[in-house]
């Protein structure tokens, strides 16, 4: 999580001095999304390739997975795209919240 937050800290501080830019950067964010891309992906697999009992067996990791994931970075994400749309529209205060609290729960490895 430590080199997630640094990351995270990173781009806001780059999207704050470049506004334009904050969509694209937090495009890549997203490179911390395909270990679970993987996973979800090789599960699906095992869904379209095999008989119905390996199906069956792989769609529950896969639908918990999935839910999970919806539930962890969906608050995440719309978080981001509000962030990048106040930026974007010249309001900083937002960014510079997030980045305050972000600082406050302890050091990343920056």
């Amino acid at each position: 999580m430590g080199c997630f937050r640094a990351h995270e800290i990173w781009t806001l501080k780059q999207a704050i001095r470049l506004p334009v830019l904050s969509p694209i950067l937090f495009l890549g964010l997203w490179v911390w999304a395909v270990p679970l891309v993987l996973i979800l992906g090789s599960l699906s697999l095992l869904m379209i390739g095999s008989n119905a009992k390996l199906a069956m067996i792989s769609f529950a990791p896969t639908l918990l997975i999935a839910v999970a994931a919806f539930v962890i970075v969906g608050p995440w994400f719309l978080g981001w795209v509000t962030t990048c749309g106040a930026l974007m529209s010249g309001h900083p205060r937002r960014a510079t919240q997030r980045l305050e609290t972000l600082m406050e729960r302890g050091p990343a490895n920056v």
